[in-house]
């Protein structure tokens, strides 16, 4: 178990104290993130969603997944409609990334759960601002 996980169990404890403020916070995303020499991973659960529902940008160092449900269209000839009642979460997501990666340095793909984000690491040179010293 490391500090976040302790951080989370201690926040849901004390939620539990205000039922009626733990009914307004707002899902949150899973997130797993990884790392390869050359990549950043990031994995995150976003079940239920359609591609085009999903929206990734990546500006000065700061990563944002959205995820936003499309309005419900759908109409039923049951008779007289008293009441339409629907949920659409709408999720944000921030992450702090090196402010040298750029969105040419990003991929995306989505199953319809995951989401995984594949973000290049910076070289070497890029490190050095892009001069090398012998």
């Amino acid at each position: 178990m490391n500090y976040f996980d302790e951080f989370n169990n201690a926040f849901r404890k004390m939620m539990e104290q205000f039922p009626d403020f733990a009914n307004v916070v707002k899902p949150l995303m899973r997130a797993d993130i990884y790392q390869t020499s050359q990549y950043y991973i990031y994995d995150i659960e976003l079940p239920g969603f359609n591609k085009g529902e999903i929206h990734v940008d990546l500006k000065d160092g700061d990563l944002v997944v959205c995820a936003t449900h499309a309005s419900d269209n759908e109409r039923k000839n049951y008779g007289e409609l008293l009441h339409k009642e629907r949920i659409y979460p709408n999720m944000t997501r921030h992450f702090a990334v090196d402010r040298r990666i750029t969105s040419a340095d990003v991929t995306a793909k989505y199953d319809g759960f995951n989401l995984v984000l594949s973000l290049r690491k910076p070289t070497e040179t890029s490190r050095n601002g892009g001069i090398t010293i012998e």
